[in-house]
Formats: structure tokens, sequence, C-alpha cells
């Protein structure tokens, strides 16, 4: 299939050049708000707040702290769909969370979803990039190995040869 753009290149022969870069300025906005609003369209959503177009709520993050920030948003909600750092978040409280994402993360229905960029740069056996849960023996193995070299007797001995001194009997 060969695309003819003949009525593409009229126009543009025909135009000056301040028409053209209107007409490419008109297609980043409207890029750009879409990418912000264009998730409006999906049925499901949870009750949501995506803030001022392409910011979202950065500026009030850094204006309070997240916590505050978080606090004010989730006032009387379970759930919340905003934008902040050109990315859509959903902040959940921990009730919602226990009683639908827990399950599904411990059964390993849940895969971090990472861009490709970044999958490759933590390896494809991180820990980061594999799914835990039952029936995930990679994931546990490697996650047995990194949480005994963090305990805190490896931890205490690695600081300037500090020798381990049990603070309690059953260390």
């Amino acid at each position: 299939m060969v695309l003819d753009f003949q009525w593409l290149r009229s126009i543009l022969a025909s135009a000056t050049w301040a028409q053209v870069s209107a007409l490419v300025s008109a297609g980043v906005v409207g890029q750009l708000l879409w990418s912000h609003y264009g998730i409006l369209l999906n049925r499901r959503l949870p009750p949501h707040d995506l803030g001022a177009p392409l910011r979202g709520h950065t500026l009030e993050i850094f204006k309070q702290s997240f916590d505050a920030w978080a606090a004010r948003m989730m006032a009387g909600r379970k759930v919340l769909l905003s934008h902040y750092f050109s990315s859509h978040v959903i902040l959940v409280r921990h009730e919602v969370y226990m009683e639908h994402i827990n399950r599904a993360e411990r059964n390993g229905k849940l895969c971090p979803l990472l861009p490709p960029s970044v999958q490759r740069l933590n390896g494809e056996h991180s820990v980061i990039n594999l799914p835990g849960g039952k029936g995930h023996q990679k994931h546990h193995r490697l996650r047995q190995k990194i949480l005994s070299s963090l305990g805190p007797k490896y931890v205490l001995s690695l600081i300037l040869g500090c020798p381990v001194v049990p603070l309690f009997p059953f260390w």
C-alpha cells in the first residue's frame, strides 16, 4: 500500500513559515494534552484529579511534602488517580492494597512494568524484573540471597571492620 501525501505537499507548498510553525505547534500542544487527559477515556477509572495540564500536581508536591499533599488529596477517598512528575499515578490506601493488590502480588499475578530500556539496564535476571510470589522460585532464591547479605551481622561486620557485638542473646 502506497500512501499518497499529495494533499499535504500542496498545502505545505502554499503555506508560509508562520503557518507551518503554527500547525506544528498546534500538533505538539495537542499531543501533550492528549498524553495528559487521554487516560480519562477509560471507563473504569477511580475518582481522579489530574491537576494542571502537563505539570499535574508536581508544583504542589514541591511546595508541601509528598506526605502532606497525599494526605490532603486522599481525605475521604480510598483510591485516587492523579498526575505528577509527568506520569499518571494511582494512590491507594493500605486497606485497599491489602484487600485487592497484595493477594495478586503474592500469587505472582503482578509483574513490574518497566520500560524495556530499564529492564535491559537492570538485567534479565534482576530481582526487580522478575515476577515474585508463588511458583517463582528464581525470584525467591535471589531475594533470600539479597536479604541475607543485608542482615545486621553482615552489615555491621562491613563497617570499618567493627567486631559484631550482639545486643540480644538470641542474635
